[in-house]
């Protein structure tokens, strides 16, 4: 068979007004029956439906000089008529979409995922592809760069110019920031890495790339290896207020606000600083796990329809397990911080009683119609693989550890998945994987995995933190605390009174988000997006629901006022303790010597605090 010529797509910005980026594709040997162009419905790394050709504005094709029919015979599907003539085809996309998963150009920057811009030339998918990117012409443009982690081909000063890829996998895996942006550099291992800020920010950013450097060489060292690959971007768009990230064979698309990076002048680590470099932490690991070491039915996507895989506990668990735990291995946060973090994790699990009725492995089967399709009832209805596969890699890792002396641990596996499978690129079965996990560890492990991912048992998480001389305390929500945290003594604090709800944090009213279940508000028929108005009279706002509940002694009996579907309802409510629902770690006071080493090990430490 001989080989296919190069797809050629080129890249312009139409009108950055309109937000209307322009792509022309050259196909050189098109199909002589008929050639069939598809447009992407869904972006690897994100498991949604989100039907991109929806973002057409118009689309033509020639061959030569002649205009020829297009036959738009499915809603992502466009057939050409037979000709023995190269095709070119020419559409217009509409860029309006603030996210790591879809395309933005207005007059300040132009942001690119490949599979919200790119159509497939059907049947030409393994063809090598170049990627043209037009310097813009407008005056606003005149400072504009361009950055991607695509292999240049012929460029000008500022990036713009040709670049080639070995497939159109690889084509939609790099996405492109351009604009007048910010862009740091920083090495791990010889590797160039490049921190790149889109939008307005000010801070201390050599500190960041520091601290990025230090997480970065923490990952490369877990698995014991050359960086697989030439150089790295974090492409980062910051506005005033956002978060998110999607993970890239050599490269990251960020959001973040504004407000997470640290002033010059500030030494200390800000809540909003941690999560930031968390989420960074989280893509770079990707870098290993699930870009490289993936799913079978990885390594062939169906880019008009769902691929699923019940091994997201893996993918996006252990990897949310690993992007805190990698903060304090690589000393930029303290162990409190690093428990802090793990207490939040383990209350998000544990408030939801989702977690009792959906197993690990169903919620990664039902990624693409629950966990991104989620409505008010999902805290009550399912888990997330995220949060949950985190737990299950901390018990496995303390299990291992435990059971081992700490002669072999969850990191062990990590590195014999990326041996097995990452290194030769062979895909991942889900029975591959309980398997290499205990002829890794030398341990039985098969009623583990059928309570964690077969089942919806809580873990016995108490028993094993406090092999490593953690203490769990499950609570009432502490008023300093609500969310969970660390505790440096295991004297309680006041209890935050809860009506069972969370609010619209969006609206300037009381709207009613989400219900508990068991909570007080499901007791007497609240309901999400009914507004709460008043609590024995007294105005509810977002900030003093609480403090309004907390007037009142238990037993005692209020009226609670509320607007739904424009009338107003007035509904009693008895007042009753707290639930405890709610996570509090902290360091075991009388913890056993060999509880302390293992902590040590555990969190790379090189002394117990």
């Amino acid at each position: 068979m001989s080989e296919q010529a190069a797809i050629r797509y080129r890249v312009q910005i139409l009108d950055a007004h309109a937000h209307l980026f322009r792509v022309v594709v050259e196909i050189p040997d098109p199909h002589p029956h008929g050639q069939e162009f598809r447009f992407p419905a869904w972006t690897p790394g994100s498991y949604l439906i989100r039907e991109y050709s929806r973002h057409m504005v118009q689309i033509g094709l020639r061959a030569g000089q002649q205009s020829l029919a297009l036959t738009h015979n499915q809603k992502n599907h466009w057939q050409a008529p037979a000709t023995d003539h190269a095709l070119t085809l020419t559409y217009d996309i509409y860029a309006w979409d603030r996210s790591v998963r879809g395309c933005h150009l207005d007059q300040n920057h132009g942001f690119i995922n490949g599979a919200a811009l790119f159509m497939q030339v059907s049947g030409m998918e393994a063809a090598p592809c170049t990627a043209e990117f037009m310097r813009p012409k407008s005056s606003f443009a005149k400072q504009w760069k361009l950055a991607t982690a695509m292999t240049s081909v012929a460029l000008d000063n500022d990036g713009f110019g040709l670049y080639q890829c070995r497939d159109y996998d690889e084509l939609i895996d790099h996405p492109v920031e351009m604009g007048d942006f910010a862009q740091f550099e920083f090495s791990v291992r010889d590797v160039p890495h490049y921190l790149v800020l889109s939008g307005p920010c000010q801070g201390d950013f050599k500190r960041v790339c520091e601290d990025l450097g230090k997480i970065c060489e923490q990952h490369a060292s877990l698995f014991a290896t050359d960086l697989p690959m030439r150089h790295y971007y974090f492409l980062t768009q910051v506005v005033e207020e956002g978060y998110g990230g999607l993970e890239h064979r050599d490269s990251s698309a960020i959001l973040c606000s504004r407000g997470d990076f640290p002033a010059p002048s500030d030494k200390k680590m800000s809540d909003s600083y941690i999560r930031f470099l968390g989420l960074m932490s989280h893509e770079y690991f990707h870098l290993w796990n699930v870009k490289r070491i993936k799913p079978v039915n990885f390594f062939s996507y169906d880019l008009g329809q769902e691929t699923d895989t019940q091994l997201l506990w893996i993918f996006e668990g252990f990897t949310s397990y690993y992007d805190d735990l990698t903060l304090v291995r690589s000393g930029v946060i303290t162990i409190e911080q690093y428990l802090e973090l793990l207490a939040q994790s383990l209350t998000r699990v544990y408030r939801g009683r989702g977690r009792l009725k959906q197993t690990v492995t169903d919620s990664a089967k039902d990624a693409w119609t629950k966990f991104y399709r989620q409505d008010e009832n999902a805290p009550n209805a399912i888990v997330s693989y995220y949060t949950k596969g985190a737990l299950i890699a901390l018990a496995l890792d303390l299990i291992i550890r435990q059971e081992t002396e700490n002669a072999k641990s969850l990191d062990d596996v990590m590195r014999a998945l990326w041996q097995c499978h990452g290194r030769p690129s062979v895909g991942v079965e889900p029975q591959q994987v309980e398997a290499l996990i205990s002829e890794v560890s030398g341990l039985s492990l098969t009623e583990f995995f059928q309570t964690a991912l077969r089942s919806t048992e809580d873990l016995p998480l108490a028993l094993l933190l406090e092999s490593v001389g953690v203490q769990f305390h499950y609570s009432a929500a502490q008023a300093a605390k609500p969310k969970g945290g660390f505790l440096t003594s295991v004297a309680q604090d006041t209890a935050e009174m809860s009506l069972g709800v969370t609010l619209s944090p969006e609206l300037n009213v009381a709207e009613v988000q989400q219900v508990y279940e068991d909570g007080l508000a499901h007791q007497t028929g609240i309901a999400a997006g009914d507004q709460l108005v008043a609590l024995a009279g007294y105005r509810i706002t977002r900030e003093n629901l609480s403090t309004l509940l907390n007037r009142h002694e238990y037993g005692a009996k209020v009226n609670l006022h509320y607007f739904r579907d424009g009338y107003l309802n007035v509904t009693e409510i008895e007042v009753l303790p707290p639930k405890a629902n709610t996570i509090y770690l902290s360091l075991a006071a009388e913890a056993s010597e060999q509880a302390i080493k293992r902590r040590m090990e555990w969190l790379n430490v090189a002394e117990s605090p």
